[in-house]
């Protein structure tokens, strides 16, 4: 890969505000191998749609990061200085950079200072209004080879949107895989769905909160109202059994038709996506941080709402500058503090605890919260007063009692 001519690395300009965001313009090339070009802007949040117009009005990226090596470059600032980039990262720069128009893009490996855990902190819970500002969410699949047979799967799922739902069974979708394909199954379309992408925990909010959204595999698009359109009717032939789907395809059908119908409460979305992955045991939590507005499920009672909370009627703080422990803890506290016990013995009851043997990939790095609720420490003797549960017969409210052990809790009338 051609490298940039300078051999400065670039080095980070703090935000002038907690308001500001970084956009990068993506400077345009004739050819796909030129090197990567780009200047780093700074812009306050509430002043970019006023700032560039609508053709220059930035555009977010959704992709997955893949490896960690940082084996590409590209130069920044009219080439004062270079940053080291993944090759996914790479890869997607140049399928979306253009030969003669720049192209303002907010990518997360750029964008934020991932050494900063005080900026990442603030910049990751503006993330969710950068989303809704972008004129567009870019789903970056990553490339394509000649094998994957992109092309052909956009084209069968943008037909399979033409049959009503009703009218799905084993012979319209084997006419239109033999239509499609040449053969009488839907390998390729697997395939694609066993992608990474669909598996990360990130994209939930991400496209959930995004105006438009367009799916990019190699050279190949597809809208994201036409793509998860031909999920639910595969979803449908699955149900139906005139399908079988992969279990890893299966959950990213399922993940991808969740989003529009997310909860906004956050036990409810850490239960609803438990599959999805992410390689900050923090982002389990931080991930789902915009789509939430109360940590509790609706139909808790208004005066539990009231107990004090740091979360109680907000959503709950991205900080990057506490442990992953640290962050679970504070949330299950938070969670006893609203009296929303039942959902968080869900999750502990449902996933185990670290004492329990192995029990898989998903299950174990899913709900730590519950371990850290058992390992609340002294803090929840200083809240169990002001604890209750949601839980009531007639007019009769339910209170936890805590063993002096931390280790158990009773409910009695």
């Amino acid at each position: 890969m051609n490298k940039p001519f300078t051999t400065q690395l670039y080095k980070y300009r703090p935000p002038e505000t907690p308001e500001t965001i970084r956009v990068i313009v993506l400077q345009p090339a004739k050819n796909h191998n030129e090197p990567l070009e780009c200047n780093i802007i700074h812009q306050d949040r509430h002043e970019i749609l006023l700032d560039i117009g609508d053709e220059q009005h930035f555009e977010a990226v959704s992709y997955t990061w893949g490896g960690s090596d940082l084996s590409c470059e590209i130069s920044c600032d009219k080439k004062s200085a270079f940053m080291n980039i993944t090759h996914s990262v790479d890869s997607l720069l140049r399928h979306f950079r253009t030969e003669s128009s720049a192209r303002y893009l907010w990518v997360d490996a750029i964008c934020l200072n991932q050494a900063d855990n005080d900026e990442k902190s603030i910049q990751v819970s503006l993330m969710g209004d950068i989303y809704r500002q972008a004129r567009r969410i870019l789903v970056w699949l990553d490339d394509a080879s000649p094998e994957d047979d992109i092309q052909l799967v956009f084209a069968f799922l943008k037909r399979l949107t033409s049959i009503k739902c009703i009218a799905i069974s084993k012979e319209t979708i084997e006419n239109l895989n033999k239509d499609v394909f040449k053969h009488s199954n839907i390998t390729k379309v697997q395939k694609l769905l066993q992608r990474p992408w669909f598996q990360r925990r990130w994209i939930t909010q991400e496209v959930a909160l995004g105006h438009d959204s367009i799916i990019q595999c190699g050279p190949f698009r597809i809208s994201w109202h036409w793509f998860v359109d031909a999920l639910r009717r595969l979803q449908i032939a699955s149900d139906r059994g005139i399908i079988t789907l992969e279990p890893e395809a299966l959950d990213s059908v399922h993940n991808a038709c969740m989003i529009y119908s997310h909860a906004n409460e956050l036990l409810t979305l850490i239960w609803d996506f438990h599959k999805s992955e992410c390689s900050d045991p923090r982002d389990r939590i931080f991930a789902l941080h915009s789509l939430v507005e109360d940590v509790v499920p609706s139909a808790a009672s208004e005066s539990s709402l009231k107990l004090e909370s740091s979360i109680a009627r907000k959503v709950f703080p991205v900080d990057y500058t506490s442990t992953w422990i640290e962050v679970y803890r504070r949330l299950a506290l938070d969670c006893v503090a609203v009296g929303n016990w039942h959902v968080l013995l869900k999750h502990l009851f449902a996933f185990g605890d670290e004492e329990s043997p192995d029990p898989g990939k998903e299950i174990r790095s899913a709900y730590k919260i519950g371990m850290a609720f058992v390992k609340v420490s002294q803090q929840i003797r200083n809240i169990k007063s002001k604890a209750r549960c949601i839980y009531r017969r007639t007019s009769c409210a339910w209170y936890p009692r805590i063993d002096e052990n931390l280790l158990s809790a009773q409910v009695g009338g």
